[in-house]
């Protein structure tokens, strides 16, 4: 989990600025919800999903999002495991989510972790009710498989129900995607559920398509087409153990409450013929299989799950230095006893037992176990691994990982023991584990590595024997949110689904900002009898790499474009450019001279022709442990991962060549897409030409693509190249907000546009060239006439903006009321406040809010309106007389802030705000007269 930065004046730490710009587009979704809406229909209420990478502080954000929406509100926060419980109440807590009612509802009553953060637990409906009954500041956490705990809360079994909650945080969203009406997927019922706002969270959107348009069709399986569109094996989708049932599986696994998926491992889908496995790969994610429409819970339907309002993904969180590379290390195994066993006993090593039993297969399981233990030993000697978590698909594999794992340590210690540690620290979890017992062994492990562990590990007391390694196997417990960092993950088995690879990833990419760590990722491949390397473009035996790739291609589409494939071993690694590997050409079109073609590939093959050049941009490495040829390593990632037809580098140029045939320039904006009509596809043009300043200013670019980028007026200059991506950004945030008064915190797409806007904003006579800035200016002012207002402080002018875009959206002045908000300020008050100090302004201001319909208010003019007639003492009877009426008429007095009374009181009709006023007095209660206090209590006034 990304933590953020420094800490604020109030020692909350401040978020990052990816996580800023996260949390920007969140409030702005979620903000001034239909309080007479709520609980009236299935979808009801405002809802939002952020995607975000695992590792870069969805928590973190969460939280932020409660504070600006509902800091003293009801907040429901669902998560998938207990342990991602507590790490959730540790982190809210931590980001200033303290006081009020706090409640969790889970199986962890009396947990020393939850009750030290004053948070009590309980699975009681009745008892839920009851200690959320209150005002304030009010926050649930719980397990999916707790939700209907909630829902009987809210059903009022015995009487007392919940209220409707301000926000429910919806964590590791893609949980709750699948078949409407299995249990997990009330969450999204707004009648059974009733909330103002939902927000989901996740780094894996689930996709699921209806039968017309799905990929396996009727019968065969293949759809309309009666192919897969993938250029890839059929194999990496389908797995011939699919169909196994569970008890066939896992004999006598019985899964936690809290961890086991109420809506199923998706076996019930592959019954009815729906096959929840992912069927292709559509924009980068995964498309699951048929179902009918409108019986599921797809995450790109935005009636159900809201409009995704920001995404940052696996590759854009490398490049800004959030996450560790991946580097994929690919084991060969070719153990003639593993193969001889797996023989005898009919079975794959690289697909695992299948339907046969654990007996059956005892000794080549064992010898499979040991062939593994070795490899993954042999990956960390080598490349100096420290820490690695080993995924299991079942627990009596992990449970043996662990046991034995020591001896094969000592015996490869024996053999090397320059290479091999004598000591290698091993244990094993999974989900019947007590939390207890979790923390300890978490404790334990972590204290092998390079950071302080996370303060609800337990750490162990140590015996003066330390050991340089440690392994921690695990079955489905290390995966959706677990703030638990490791140097490598190894696939011990195969058997895991696209969204389970992406989160066992997600354990291994955390670090510091630009760290620069990597990532490593093990993945041990058994070769069949007389397998050979030639055989890896069509053999089985490498389909779970495939798997792996298209899961991180699952996680990010534009991870397809930065894969690369170094020689097989040795201490330099040469990268191979896929663009051009296989020495093919491509049409170039009118676009480009057959020269210039030449030119282009040449530019992209190494000294030798081929194909492996110096000039790599940044890309994810695959390793493979033994020799293999490189062209041939080269051709087995474009032809069964990668589409053959994407050519990176000549594809960027000639969108390049098309925007300055279009424009006359290069100064391409950041965010500029190029469109190829006659394909009909797009290339980001803009980074593109972004990513190409990095490489010549890091050395990384080839004289002959500099020479074709200067023959179309390319700008390279630092400065400009800055400016130019800083003025892109300012067109993403206007569009995105309306206007360019951004505070100096302000980021759009981890972008800090309010620095930038705030460096230009600097006097001119203070530049070394004021006519150049000047001109920048002029642009800016394109944008935003009023970017850099001189005349009255920025946040003024920021408030002034948002009244006008409320007018310009087809608002009305009368609806912006105390308490209305547009992106998280209080814009209601601030007008309020603008008409009451009137004289107060100057000229220029009363203008510009003259030319809005802004007018100072009556009471400046004429002593007080009869809202708030003459004094103190007649506000205190209206507020009172209101708030008698509202409590006689709905039985209690707690009254939403935006709601106002319309009372008669002297024979006049007078509009009181009384969300306000008791707000106010909230406030102020220290300082109010007594008899004041008891008399809004008598009337059922909750002070806390």
């Amino acid at each position: 989990m990304r933590r953020p930065t420094r800490p604020t004046r109030a020692g909350v730490p401040a978020l990052r600025p990816h996580q800023r710009d996260a949390l920007a587009a969140i409030v702005r979704e979620l903000e001034n919800p239909d309080d007479d809406a709520v609980g009236s229909a299935p979808h009801g209420g405002r809802r939002a999903t952020a995607v975000m990478a695992c590792g870069t502080g969805k928590t973190w954000v969460a939280a932020g999002a409660a504070a600006a929406l509902a800091a003293r509100g009801r907040v429901l926060v669902l998560v998938p495991t207990l342990d991602l419980l507590v790490q959730t109440v540790t982190v809210w807590q931590r980001a200033g989510r303290t006081g009020g009612t706090q409640v969790a509802v889970c199986s962890l009553g009396g947990d020393a972790v939850l009750a030290a953060a004053g948070v009590r637990a309980t699975t009681s409906a009745p008892q839920l009710a009851l200690w959320t009954a209150g005002t304030g500041p009010v926050t649930v956490y719980a397990t999916y498989q707790s939700l209907e705990t909630i829902l009987a809360a809210h059903r009022g079994v015995v009487g007392l129900r919940l209220a409707p909650w301000r926000l429910v945080v919806v964590d590791e969203g893609h949980r709750s995607s699948g078949r409407l009406g299995r249990p997990w997927t009330a969450v999204h019922d707004d009648r059974v559920l009733p909330a103002l706002g939902r927000l989901y969270l996740t780094a894996t959107p689930r996709v699921w398509e209806p039968a017309d348009v799905s990929a396996y069709g009727e019968g065969a399986g293949r759809g309309d087409t009666g192919r897969l569109p993938l250029d890839a094996d059929d194999d990496v989708w389908d797995d011939p153990d699919a169909t196994a049932t569970d008890e066939g599986e896992d004999e006598g696994v019985d899964e936690d409450e809290d961890f086991a998926d109420p809506n199923g491992p998706d076996d019930e889908d592959r019954k009815d013929g729906g096959g929840a496995r992912p069927a292709r790969v559509r924009g980068g994610r995964p498309v699951h299989s048929s179902m009918p429409a409108r019986t599921v819970a797809s995450m790109d339907d935005e009636a159900i799950f809201g409009p995704t309002v920001h995404r940052l993904e696996l590759a854009a969180g490398c490049r800004l230095g959030l996450l560790a590379r991946p580097r994929i290390v690919v084991v060969d195994v070719a153990d003639p006893t593993v193969r001889d066993l797996a023989q005898t006993s009919g079975v794959d090593p690289n697909r695992g037992p299948g339907r046969r039993s654990l007996e059956e297969v005892e000794e080549y399981r064992a010898a499979r176990l040991s062939a593994l233990q070795t490899a993954v030993l042999r990956v960390a000697a080598e490349l100096g691994l420290n820490t690695v978590i080993a995924y299991h698909a079942r627990t009596a594999e992990a449970e043996a990982c662990a046991e034995t794992l020591p001896d094969v340590a000592k015996r490869l210690h024996e053999a090397d023991a320059a290479t091999y540690p004598e000591r290698v620290w091993a244990d094993w979890l999974y989900g019947e584990h007590e939390a207890e017992h979790r923390r300890r062994v978490l404790g334990e492990f972590a204290a092998h590595t390079d950071r302080t562990p996370p303060a609800l590990f337990e750490l162990p007391e140590t015996d003066g024997a330390t050991t340089r390694r440690a392994v921690l196997s695990n079955v489905r417990v290390l995966a959706e949110g677990v703030d638990l960092r490791a140097d490598a993950v190894a696939f011990m088995d195969p058997k895991l689904s696209v969204i389970e690879i992406v989160q066992a990833i997600g354990r291994v990419l955390r670090q510091e900002p630009h760290e620069g760590r990597d990532a490593t990722i093990i993945v041990p491949v058994f070769l069949a009898a007389g397998e050979k390397a030639d055989d890896m473009l069509v053999s089985d035996s490498h389909h779970f790499l495939v798997r792996v790739l298209h899961a991180l291609a699952a996680h990010d589409s534009r991870v397809l474009d930065m894969l690369a494939t170094p020689a097989p071993s040795g201490r330099r690694q040469r990268l191979v450019d896929h663009a051009d590997a296989d020495g093919d050409t491509e049409d170039a079109g009118d676009d480009t001279s057959a020269a210039e073609e030449e030119d282009i590939e040449t530019a992209e093959a190494g000294p030798e022709g081929d194909g492996v050049g110096e000039d790599v941009e940044e890309r994810f490495l695959v390793r493979f442990m033994t020799e293999h040829d490189p062209a041939l390593l080269a051709d087995f990632v474009k032809l069964r991962v990668i589409d053959p037809e994407r050519r990176d580098w000549r594809r960027g140029y000639l969108a390049a060549r098309r925007w300055h045939t279009t424009h006359g320039h290069l100064r391409v904006p950041l965010d500029a897409v190029d469109y190829e009509p006659e394909s009909g596809t797009s290339h980001p043009v803009g980074a593109w030409i972004a990513e190409q300043r990095r490489a010549r200013t890091g050395g990384a670019m080839r004289p002959r693509r500099i020479e074709l980028l200067d023959e179309l007026g390319m700008v390279w200059s630092a400065d400009d190249d800055a400016f130019e991506n800083g003025l892109a950004m300012c067109r993403a945030y206007h569009a995105r907000y309306g206007h360019l008064a951004a505070p100096k915190t302000a980021v759009v797409d981890a972008y800090p546009v309010g620095q930038f806007l705030a460096n230009c904003r600097r006097p001119l006579t203070t530049r070394k060239h004021p006519d150049r800035w000047r001109a920048r200016w002029e642009r800016l002012a394109a944008i935003d006439p009023g970017w850099n207002p001189t005349g009255w402080p920025l946040t003024w002018q920021r408030m002034l903006s948002l009244v006008r875009l409320h007018l310009e959206q087809g608002g009305t002045l009368d609806e912006l009321a105390p308490g209305h908000t547009m992106d998280g300020s209080d814009v209601g008050a601030w007008l309020d406040k603008q008409r009451r100090e009137w004289t107060q302004l100057s000229r220029a201001q009363r203008a510009a809010l003259g030319v809005l319909g802004v007018a100072k208010a009556a009471s400046v003019a004429t002593g007080r309106t009869r809202r708030a007639s003459g004094s103190h003492a007649d506000r205190w009877t209206l507020t009172l007389t209101a708030a008698h009426a509202f409590a006689t008429r709905e039985g209690h007095l707690t009254v939403p802030r935006t709601h106002s009374e319309t009372i008669k009181a002297g024979g006049e009709t007078h509009n009181v705000k009384l969300g306000v006023a008791l707000a106010n007095a909230r406030q102020r209660r220290d300082s109010w007269a007594q008899e004041r206090v008891e008399a809004l209590t008598v009337l059922g006034m909750r002070w806390a």
